[in-house]
C-alpha cells in the first residue's frame, strides 16, 4: 500500500509539473497573442503619447465615465487598485478550456483548467509577468494581497488537482502560496507600487505602477484561433 501511494504521488507529481508548464506557455502565449492580433488602429492608440490603456488618475472603485485607447467614444467601467481587492478578478479563458482569474493583485487566482469546476482549484496566488532593466527586478504583483490558502481545497477524487488538505497543496508543496510564503519567495526582487485594473469583460486592462524606468501596462484576454471570445 505504502508503495503505491508513493507511485501515486510521484505520478501527481509529474502531472503538477506539466501543468505548471502549461499555465506559463499559456501566459507566455497571451501576451504573444495581444501583439498578433492587434489591429494597426489599436497598436497606434497603445503607441500615443500618455502611453496608457486608460487614465489613472480616475476615481476607484466606483463608476466612471472616461475616454481610452481603442475607443472612438467615451465608455463607462470601474477602476480597481490594490487597496480596493475584489472577490474574483476578471476570468480568462474559453469555451471548453476552462478559466484562470486574474486578480487585481497582479496575481493569479481560481482555476478551472483541466477540469477542476467543482470546487475550483486555488487561489493559485501565482505571480505571472515581470521585469528586468539594468539588473533589477520587478515581479508585478503585490503579495501582501494573497488570497487565503485555506481556500486552496478540491476535491480529493480528482486526479489531477488532488490537494484535500487545508492550506497546502500535495501537488505543489513548494509553490502554495498565501501570503507568508509568496513574500519569502520574492525576497530580493521589487514588487509594485500600485496596480490600476480596469475589467471589461472579457478584457482586463492593467496599468502598473513602480519605480522601474520603463512604464508597463497589460491588455489581456481570452483567445481561440483566430477569434476573440
Amino acid at each position: 500500500m505504502s508503495s503505491y501511494r508513493n507511485s501515486e504521488r510521484r505520478q501527481s507529481s509529474i502531472g503538477a509539473k506539466k501543468l505548471l508548464s502549461t499555465v506559463t506557455m499559456v501566459i507566455g502565449a497571451l501576451l504573444v497573442v495581444i501583439a498578433a492580433n492587434a489591429s494597426d488602429q489599436e497598436m497606434k492608440a497603445m503607441e500615443s503619447a500618455s502611453a496608457q490603456l486608460f487614465p489613472t488618475d480616475l476615481p476607484a472603485a466606483e463608476w466612471v465615465q472616461f475616454s481610452t485607447a481603442g475607443f472612438s467614444e467615451p465608455v463607462c467601467g470601474v477602476v480597481y487598485r490594490l487597496q480596493y481587492p475584489v472577490t474574483c478578478g476578471l476570468p480568462l479563458g474559453c469555451l471548453d478550456t476552462g478559466c484562470v482569474d486574474l486578480e487585481t493583485s497582479g496575481l493569479l487566482g481560481y482555476s478551472t483548467i483541466f477540469n477542476s469546476h467543482v470546487p475550483r482549484c486555488g487561489p493559485l496566488n501565482m505571480p505571472f509577468l515581470g521585469i528586468s532593466v539594468g539588473g533589477e527586478t520587478w515581479v508585478l504583483c503585490d503579495p501582501a494581497r494573497a488570497k487565503p490558502s485555506k481556500h486552496l481545497t478540491v476535491a480529493r477524487s480528482h486526479p489531477m488537482w488532488g490537494c484535500p488538505e487545508i492550506g497546502r497543496c500535495d501537488l505543489w508543496p513548494n509553490l502554495d502560496y498565501g501570503q507568508t510564503n509568496l513574500e519569502r519567495q520574492l525576497q530580493g526582487v521589487s514588487i509594485v507600487k500600485e496596480i490600476h485594473y480596469w475589467g471589461h469583460y472579457p478584457v482586463a486592462d492593467l496599468e502598473y505602477e513602480t519605480d522601474s524606468p520603463i512604464s508597463v501596462a497589460l491588455p489581456s484576454w481570452p483567445h481561440t484561433g483566430t477569434t476573440t471570445s
